[in-house]
């Protein structure tokens, strides 16, 4: 399971690759790419209300029918906002919410039940790559330590390796996108 920085620097990758460069630049771009390269772990916030973060974490939001609910509901919006970039902006959109998937089929999870629901309402089994490429998030279960919890040295060494695999990745989007705009 990677960490918000993660799972912005790939989302963010993926948005500046593929977002209509026209229809949406600057902060709005950005403000949209961070939301969705997170949207799937606002179960977090369902279970913090219960006193455990975790209980609901990596379940249904972490599903291919999630994302494609929300991609298809991006792609409506875009229809009555941006005319003529709905099926692109849906299409980014999925791209993005995958990427947070599959990050987190990647890290490795120490958490029963291992993985994630890829494939709910289908199936309620959890998935996880076979081989894990990246260390999980250190966390508390309680929603009294749970935000403390994230702040040590473990997690700063995830978003280090996070930021020396993605960071790169990220800048040369930017860029990209920098010079198609000229």
């Amino acid at each position: 399971m990677s960490s918000p920085i993660g799972h912005s620097l790939l989302g963010g990758t993926a948005g500046y690759l593929l977002l209509p460069s026209r229809q949406m630049d600057g902060w709005r771009m950005l403000l949209f790419i961070l939301l969705l390269a997170n949207l799937p772990d606002i179960d977090y916030l369902l279970g913090y209300l219960t006193g455990n973060p975790n209980q609901w974490h990596q379940h249904w939001t972490h599903s291919i029918f999630f994302a494609v609910t929300v991609s298809a509901a991006v792609a409506v919006w875009a229809g009555i906002r941006h005319s003529g970039q709905a099926i692109r902006l849906g299409l980014t959109a999925l791209a993005i919410l995958m990427s947070h998937l599959l990050l987190d089929t990647m890290g490795r999870d120490t958490r029963y039940p291992f993985g994630i629901q890829l494939l709910w309402p289908l199936d309620t089994g959890f998935y996880q790559a076979p081989v894990t490429l990246f260390p999980g998030i250190s966390k508390s279960s309680s929603s009294s330590t749970f935000l403390s919890s994230l702040f040590c040295l473990h997690n700063l060494r995830v978003v280090l390796i996070e930021l020396g695999i993605f960071g790169p990745m990220f800048l040369g989007a930017v860029l990209l996108r920098r010079k198609r705009q000229k």
